[in-house]
């Protein structure tokens, strides 16, 4: 497998080998899977991109208080990535058959316990910091290609902290 140190040298190579239009938004989108995947992944007990846990929550832990880490194994090691041609273009996705993790990125109310669990939306927050450096790639590899933001009832993901706070805010 070759590495590319820049998404400059990543261009190139495919410039020297002239690359079919289909063949270039393959290779951008299993690269965009890859930096998706990468940057969820890194959300995951990164306590300052999600809301803190209660201390109730800490207290049963008996003192761990990184969000959506008491082993990380459960979600972290769940997340896959699926990429490929499609018609005359490509796509990618990511996502996880982990049923809490659902629970863990839209929040929950656990009515026995008497519990809310706010939304720790680890997928939307990797997705929304994977978009710049898709955006690059594509337009690197892909010139003429239209790349269009987020929008409509997925905006959230424009801003999402706008979904642990109810904001509603839309700032790019």
């Amino acid at each position: 497998m070759k590495f590319f140190a820049s998404i400059k040298e990543f261009s190139a190579f495919f410039e020297a080998y002239e690359f079919t239009l289909p063949q270039r938004m393959v290779a951008v989108a299993g690269a965009a899977a890859s930096i998706t995947e990468d940057k969820i992944k890194r959300v995951i007990g990164d306590d300052s991109k999600l809301k803190p846990l209660s201390q109730t929550t800490i207290d049963l832990r008996g003192g761990g208080d990184t969000p959506l880490y008491q082993t990380g194994e459960i979600i972290e090691n769940s997340i896959e990535k699926d990429y490929g041609e499609m018609g005359l273009g490509a796509f990618m996705a990511v996502g996880t058959s982990e049923p809490i993790a659902y629970y863990h990125e839209h929040g929950s109310v656990n009515i026995p316990f008497n519990t809310i669990n706010p939304a720790r939306p680890f997928f939307a927050i990797g997705v929304y910091e994977s978009i710049p450096e898709i955006k690059e790639i594509l337009v690197a590899l892909a010139p003429g290609v239209k790349v269009f933001t987020v929008s409509g009832k997925f905006a959230s993901l424009k801003n999402p902290v706008s979904m642990l706070t109810g904001s509603g805010a839309n700032e790019e």
